[in-house]
């Protein structure tokens, strides 16, 4: 099993890299929907089971890695001094030690975080009425309209929506953030935090999920000007301005990212919706996601090199570390035994004098 999350990291790892160079090729060929779409690659090689070894022919990449002599390095033995300074200080138990209360730490911290945002929301704020299961409502505390709750769906408008926008505006505002409801993306982000806590200290990790919530919002208002036409790419354009600047929450979705603002302007005059994109690129999205996962599963040929990264994981043996944690070592067994020192040799007895 450790090896498996071991395998699983470092190749979602990569598929995330992957999405990151052809998320904006797809989204100017194909649409911001293929694009957004794309993301589903990571999170479908999280939930691949292992395969058998024998499923899958030796890939490009199962050669490439055979050729740059992997293998042959991973299999040098090491050193007498090396092994017995790894088997004094358990290193690998104490990393996966570190990286599982990272976990923790950082899903409690999304948790409080979300706690104190729906509290401060929903403090002081007036019901507008229902669409369904979703709640409109205003709120001081919202300096734009935003979408949140899963099982309890809300749109917070600001206290002062209808001053800063005219009907038109509210109209499409108020339809981003229902498609947002309505596309499932708040459960999406959700999934999308706990993949992120698996890989809290991955780098590659926190640029793919800012990467996948712009594309979110660019991916809405495609579908918002499909349902209004793109003649009122104007107006939309002028709720997103005029709403730019919102504070973003891990369990919300707002009308702008201002990070994000210059691309999804530049979207709104250049979207085009026909039956044959959207077919392109869900045919496109099926065989990048295909070819993901069988160049990264785990078990396959072209895995097996990866697993050898990450055999070691396996003979992780946590009794050490809790053996580190319960007993430290005195200084005095940390310290080499010094040499006991030769007893003086005794000297010889000096001869009687002569009478």
């Amino acid at each position: 099993m450790s090896v498996w999350m071991a395998e699983t990291l470092i190749a979602t790892t990569l598929l995330m890299a992957m999405v990151m160079m052809l998320r904006r090729p797809v989204a100017r060929w194909l649409g911001a929907g293929a694009a957004y779409w794309l993301w589903l690659l990571p999170l479908a090689r999280m939930l691949l089971p292992t395969l058998p070894r024998e499923v899958a022919a030796p890939s490009p990449l199962h050669n490439v890695v055979d050729q740059a002599g992997l293998p042959a390095l991973l299999e040098i033995a090491p050193s007498p001094a090396a092994q017995a300074v790894a088997t004094s200080i358990p290193w690998l138990e104490m990393a996966i030690g570190l990286w599982a209360l990272g976990v923790v730490l950082f899903l409690v911290v999304q948790a409080i975080g979300y706690a104190r945002f729906r509290r401060d929301i929903l403090a002081g704020s007036t019901p507008l009425g229902e669409e369904g299961r979703i709640r409109l409502i205003t709120s001081p505390q919202a300096s734009g309209p935003l979408a949140f709750g899963i099982f309890r769906p809300y749109i917070v408008l600001p206290a002062d929506f209808g001053l800063r926008y005219d009907a038109q505006e509210q109209d499409m505002a108020i339809a981003h953030e229902r498609a947002h409801h309505e596309r499932g993306d708040l459960a999406a982000n959700m999934v999308a935090l706990l993949l992120l806590a698996l890989h809290w200290c991955n780098p590659v990790a926190w640029i793919a999920y800012r990467a996948y919530r712009a594309d979110q919002e660019t991916a809405c208002d495609a579908r918002v000007l499909s349902l209004y036409g793109q003649d009122q790419a104007h107006a939309y354009g002028r709720a997103i301005l005029k709403a730019a600047g919102g504070r973003q929450f891990a369990g919300a979705c707002h009308l702008t990212r201002i990070t994000t603002l210059k691309g999804r302007l530049k979207m709104l005059s250049s979207h085009e919706t026909s039956l044959k994109r959207i077919s392109w690129g869900m045919a496109a999205v099926a065989m990048v996601v295909a070819t993901g996962l069988a160049l990264t599963a785990s078990g396959s040929r072209a895995a097996q090199q990866m697993a050898a990264i990450t055999d070691k994981v396996d003979q992780a043996d946590f009794a050490k570390l809790t053996n580190l944690v319960s007993q430290p070592v005195s200084a005095r067994e940390a310290l080499p035994q010094a040499a006991p020192v030769p007893a003086a040799a005794p000297m010889p007895a000096a001869a009687p004098a002569p009478v």
